[in-house]
């Protein structure tokens, strides 16, 4: 699923891109369903709110669940990256970032991986003040060639 050439303008431009429906209905419902059934196992890349017992995040989810580890395969994420980076990919980080209604605590500003490829936006994330739970995938894709030592 290569990238268009207005796609890679875009990119280069403001550095990231926004791809409208990327996975299917179905394969969102079933990331979603994984994601809930992590909340009752414990895993040591889980990371609890303050409280002790809510989920704010989950860490490497590809490495003991098969639907993440086939997300971080798929050719709509994997092959713009290969494309973007000019280079061969590993995944460096999947991250699943959660925020339970009314109690989501707040991400303060950061930023990550200053030292990488555009790794320099600056960004947080308030509290979840609203009555919808929040959820988020960030997939990092790095290239072959700037493996950190």
């Amino acid at each position: 699923m290569k990238l268009a050439a207005h796609e890679m303008n875009a990119y280069k431009r403001d550095e990231y891109l926004v791809q409208d429906q990327a996975l299917s209905e179905e394969a969102t419902d079933l990331l979603l369903a994984r994601t809930l059934s992590f909340q009752a196992h414990t895993y040591t890349a889980h990371v609890l709110e303050k409280d002790g017992k809510t989920y704010r995040a989950f860490h490497g989810c590809h490495l003991y669940d098969d639907a993440y580890k086939e997300l971080i395969r798929a050719p709509q994420f994997l092959e713009p990256a290969q494309q973007l980076l000019d280079d061969h990919v590993y995944i460096h980080q999947l991250k699943l970032n959660v925020k339970q209604a009314f109690s989501g605590e707040m991400w303060p500003w950061h930023q990550d991986y200053i030292y990488w490829f555009h790794g320099n936006l600056v960004h947080a994330s308030p509290p979840n003040i609203s009555p919808h739970n929040r959820r988020i995938a960030i997939l990092t894709y790095n290239a072959v060639s700037n493996i950190p030592l």
